[in-house]
């Protein structure tokens, strides 16, 4: 589990474009275009997923080691794990809301297990390989997508769910990630796998609300927590034939 400091939060929060996520091995190809993307933009990990990656056989100098940035952080991935979520994904959503950069889905277990959980509010498909560079390209596109609304929707969240009002924030949010889909229109085919998707880690919280709500009221940091996460799923974007995708 990632420790608390707050001094090396700050020092990373500028540097790191995302936070990688990986619940079982992560395949050769995606290893491969893990090596290409990272050379220039260092890229944030959990301890959880840190030790996913050791067993699969991948390390580098630009997959930086996280850390919470309160101690509320903490105890809301503790809440994530208490509400069945693994200990990776729990840790992940946490820091990709608190860093406020895309999640990057290495392997589909983890996808799976976002499915199984009914998380993920809306996705993007696309039935063909995605190129590097547009992979990459997307995976900015997801940052914008998490930054440009985070502090509304992190506020309106605080407030619905101290004022008892988690069901109708809930649905405002899944509003939210179908009109920002539009972003996504380079790639978006409407059919074939999830490629990016929008997660939203308080529909795992629904019935633990009263102890978030105590978080909340404790501490006004821990509203950094409570943000959507895009995920942009490697794997099936590495997956299909290669076709032309304008982008223009």
């Amino acid at each position: 589990m990632s420790s608390v400091d707050f001094v090396e939060y700050v020092y990373l929060l500028k540097l790191v474009r995302g936070v990688l996520l990986a619940k079982s091995a992560v395949g050769d190809d995606v290893k491969n275009w893990l090596r290409r993307a990272i050379r220039w933009r260092p890229v944030g990990v959990g301890g959880r997923t840190r030790k996913v990656l050791r067993r699969s056989g991948f390390s580098s100098k630009s997959v930086l080691s996280l850390v919470y940035a309160f101690q509320s952080h903490r105890d809301i991935s503790s809440l994530l794990e208490g509400a069945g979520l693994c200990g990776e994904l729990a840790e992940a959503l946490v820091l990709s809301s608190t860093y406020v950069v895309p999640l990057v889905i290495l392997d589909i277990e983890a996808l799976d297990e976002l499915v199984r959980r009914r998380l993920i509010v809306s996705s993007v498909r696309s039935d063909v390989r995605v190129k590097d560079r547009m992979v990459k390209l997307h995976l900015r596109i997801s940052e914008y997508s998490m930054k440009d609304n985070f502090y509304d929707l992190i506020m309106r969240a605080r407030d619905a769910i101290i004022g008892g009002r988690l069901d109708a924030e809930l649905q405002h949010r899944k509003n939210f990630c179908e009109r920002d889909l539009k972003r996504y229109w380079r790639i978006n085919r409407g059919k074939g796998r999830p490629v990016v998707v929008y997660i939203d880690p308080l529909r795992a919280l629904r019935k633990k609300v009263d102890d978030l709500k105590e978080i909340l009221s404790a501490s006004r940091e821990a509203a950094l927590g409570l943000g959507i996460c895009v995920g942009v799923v490697i794997p099936n974007m590495l997956t299909g034939e290669e076709k032309k995708v304008s982008n223009g």
